[in-house]
């Protein structure tokens, strides 16, 4: 059944140390701004991202202008045979929350419209409400599924390239 938000959940045991996956993802992952309003970086790479030892979180880079790109949050936890590597996609958490609150706008508009023309008013204007939320909805979940997909590539090939699956 689909999540109403949407989510990937993936875990990987490897037997790399978390430090030589911070390393390794540093080679792959342009850093990440500092400014919100900042150019993106030109490297030639495909990511970019904060990494640490213990976590990292990664989006894809684009040239165009889109909220609706995936990140990649990810923890790492040590073990006795080497690392977990605990990983969520998602998208980000102001663009759920704008999407929550704009979903339940249009609903409420739309179950106020149906109430309206039960009392007899003739009010159509609530189809405009159903449209309006399936029509986002999909663009969100669309938009989420594809880029969504990329970074699960992305993560699966990094560990495969490495060896560590």
């Amino acid at each position: 059944m689909p999540s109403l938000i949407p989510y990937k959940r993936i875990l990987i045991d490897t037997k790399l140390s978390a430090d030589e996956i911070a390393n390794l993802l540093l080679k792959e992952v342009a850093e990440m701004p500092s400014s919100l309003f900042a150019q993106q970086p030109i490297t030639g790479k495909w990511w970019m991202g904060n990494i640490s030892t213990d976590r990292f979180e990664i989006m894809r880079i684009t040239y165009v202008r889109t909220t609706l790109l995936p990140r990649i949050y990810g923890k790492m936890f040590t073990q006795d045979s080497g690392t977990r590597v605990d990983i969520k996609i998602t998208l980000d958490p102001l663009i759920i929350i704008l999407s929550i609150l704009l979903c339940t706008t249009f609903m409420l508009g739309f179950f106020l419209c149906l109430g309206l023309s039960i009392f007899g008013y003739s009010n159509i204007l609530y189809l405009f409400f159903a449209v309006a939320l399936g029509l986002y909805y999909l663009l969100v979940i669309l938009s989420y599924r594809s880029q969504a997909q990329l970074a699960e590539e992305f993560m699966l090939g990094f560990f495969k390239r490495h060896e560590a699956l």
